[in-house]
């Protein structure tokens, strides 16, 4: 029998998914992380929805979690979410961050 705690977790309470090692980490928005035994590409394709944009290679946010927004140097976006973390959405991801958006 396997000893793997097994926890359903709500996408709508996932604030961030970032790679660890050959699984992801997902942080909920009330600050608990979980490890989920998957590639970030997976859950990308996994999760499919408006609210979940790819903000730089490493990255996933929910959009829901986003309080604010600012241009940064070097033509990035710095993402503050309502948790008080803070990201940086990357040149290469910029347009599709504008167009996906809608805050």
């Amino acid at each position: 029998a396997s000893d793997v705690y097994k926890r359903q977790i709500v996408s709508s309470s996932i604030a961030v998914i970032e790679p660890e090692g050959r699984m992801c980490s997902v942080r909920v928005i009330t600050g608990e992380m979980f490890l989920l035994n998957t590639r970030l590409k997976f859950v990308e394709e996994v999760l499919n929805s408006p609210q979940f944009i790819k903000i730089n290679n490493q990255t996933i946010i929910n959009t829901s979690y986003i309080k604010e927004f600012s241009a940064t140097d070097n033509a990035r976006i710095k993402v503050i979410l309502t948790n008080g973390s803070c990201y940086f959405v990357s040149r290469y991801y910029i347009k599709n961050f504008r167009r996906n958006y809608h805050g």
